[in-house]
């Protein structure tokens, strides 16, 4: 597998390097303390994933029920467009009057 790898990037032109680097201000060694640290902070970071999750989960089925309740308002109101006509209708009547046959 190893050579087929390497053949892939001798192929693609990709070039491989063996050594990496941290970036500045990155940790190249860490105390027991440095390690404490940051385990807290992670599990605060944690903490508050967990949280916007919960958040979004829970705005998300706010949305789903506020979409079901516009969507019955739209439906129950459809109606209002043969209003439309009917007042149409009562301004030609007021304008016109009636006419008997």
């Amino acid at each position: 597998m190893t050579a087929a790898r390497d053949n892939m990037a001798k192929d693609f032109g990709w070039e491989s390097t063996t050594s990496q680097s941290g970036k500045a201000g990155a940790f190249t060694t860490m105390t027991q303390d440095q390690g404490t640290k940051l385990e807290g902070l992670f599990t605060s970071v944690q903490g508050h994933v967990s949280t916007i999750d919960d958040t979004v989960k829970d705005i998300s089925m706010i949305m789903g029920k506020a979409i079901d309740a516009l969507s019955k308002i739209v439906e129950n109101t459809a109606y209002c467009k043969y209003l439309e006509q009917m007042a149409a209708d009562i301004s030609e009547l007021k304008r016109d009057g009636f006419k008997m046959k």
